[in-house]
């Protein structure tokens, strides 16, 4: 199993996600300024998230590899294989050996230790299926605090990914990676067959899983697992420095209440428990300096080692 990340700027997210890549116990490979957009015209992260991932990568350097993204291949108005995380996620894809399974998740995607243990043993299990190539979990995704989940997509709160978690494949022979979100895609052979996706039209699928297995018998579902994805609680950050100006005011005045929203009373995954933001009510509304000294402790967990 290996896990990647793109990471820019991604604090106060980045020292609890680097602490959560130690539970998997395998290769991590950190896209390090893998943006759309760059904040300042730099490239690298300028939060204290590179001088983090600089630490995490000395300490745990056993399992380690930071992929410093080259912002200059990134090409406007080309496709999107040359995206800046298209090309880490493409990068791991193409030295992975043929069996490996890779998950690729961002510096907000969480899974609680239990379920971790789930995917891992679901992974084992379907290894030994060959026709099985991806593995969808269920999400969450919270907006605006730790208590509101957001439950259809809204733009500038969600993409369409808003209840699957679809990052999660097996390298094989039969199948090429794309860029997009889309999962995989059959070569096409020398019959000259078209190549086949898992989804025809996102923009048609919402929740139905079914039309997902129909049309990609090679998708196994973990229902049983969730992928916390704490997405819309980065709103000053990111949508100030990363987004168009639209979105981000589309963002500051939509409503803490809203019929799309619910509220969520369960848990959250314990490497959490010292977040700053967990207690917040509206995450639009707090200040975002963050000194990244103040972390050094969970990259340096030394229970994980």
């Amino acid at each position: 199993m290996i896990l990647y990340t793109p990471i820019y700027n991604e604090m106060p997210w980045t020292p609890f996600f680097l602490n959560h890549l130690l539970e998997y116990d395998c290769p991590i490979f950190i896209g390090e300024g893998a943006s759309e957009v760059i904040y300042d015209k730099n490239p690298r992260s300028t939060d204290g998230s590179l001088e983090l991932i600089t630490r995490f990568a000395e300490k745990w350097k056993d399992r380690v590899t930071v992929i410093n993204h080259d912002y200059s291949q990134r090409r406007k108005g080309a496709s999107g294989k040359f995206r800046p995380r298209e090309l880490v996620k493409m990068q791991v894809w193409n030295q992975a050996v043929n069996g490996e399974w890779i998950i690729g998740l961002s510096p907000d995607n969480f899974y609680s230790s239990e379920d971790i243990r789930k995917l891992k043993k679901i992974i084992q299990e379907v290894s030994r299926e060959k026709e099985i190539y991806n593995i969808l979990t269920n999400m969450k995704v919270f907006v605006f605090n730790f208590r509101t989940i957001i439950t259809r997509p809204i733009i500038g709160l969600c993409g369409w990914w808003y209840n699957l978690w679809p990052f999660i494949y097996k390298k094989n022979p039969d199948y090429i990676m794309i860029p997009g979100d889309e999962l995989l895609y059959e070569v096409a052979n020398s019959t000259g067959r078209n190549r086949r996706g898992m989804i025809k039209d996102k923009f048609e699928i919402r929740d139905l899983q079914a039309k997902l297995k129909a049309n990609n018998p090679h998708l196994y579902i973990a229902k049983e697992i969730t992928n916390f994805h704490y997405k819309g609680l980065k709103f000053l950050y990111k949508y100030k420095h990363r987004q168009k100006k639209h979105i981000f005011e589309h963002i500051k005045s939509f409503p803490l209440v809203h019929e799309h929203l619910i509220e969520y009373e369960g848990s959250h995954p314990k490497v959490l428990d010292g977040h700053p933001w967990k207690k917040v009510v509206d995450c639009r509304k707090i200040k975002t300096a963050f000194n990244y000294k103040d972390f050094l402790y969970l990259i340096e967990n030394e229970k994980n080692n």
